[in-house]
């Protein structure tokens, strides 16, 4: 949401975390990502290449890219100790994403069910 970080710039102290699966992996939540359908990468992936270190430039944000869960860390606790807006890109493909959230929504699941 590059709006939405234009209007960040009025706020004193955020990290942003983008979770950059190169665009529309949101649609692979969705039940028509699991009918098998041939073209659904080419019609519901939006792919956008976007470089969010040039983003982060172009509003003198910020940034670190993180290469694993470790540096994630390390960068979101460094973040808390810098002014104004820090963004953590962390790269991820869909399946990745996809696969990591219904492992989570299943450790979820089993926790709400034990006494």
């Amino acid at each position: 949401d590059m709006n939405g970080l234009l209007a960040s710039k009025y706020v004193q102290n955020v990290t942003i975390v983008i979770i950059n699966n190169n665009g529309g992996g949101i649609f692979s939540f969705l039940p028509i990502a699991d009918s098998n359908i041939e073209t659904f990468h080419e019609y519901w992936t939006t792919d956008t290449d976007l470089d969010f270190q040039k983003v982060a430039e172009l509003y003198k944000y910020n940034y670190r890219k993180a290469s694993n869960l470790l540096e994630v860390n390390k960068y979101v606790q460094a973040s808390l100790q810098q002014e104004g807006l820090q963004i953590v890109e962390v790269q991820v493909t869909i399946d990745d994403n996809v696969h990591a959230h219904k492992n989570f929504q299943q450790k979820v699941e089993s926790l709400l069910q034990e006494p």
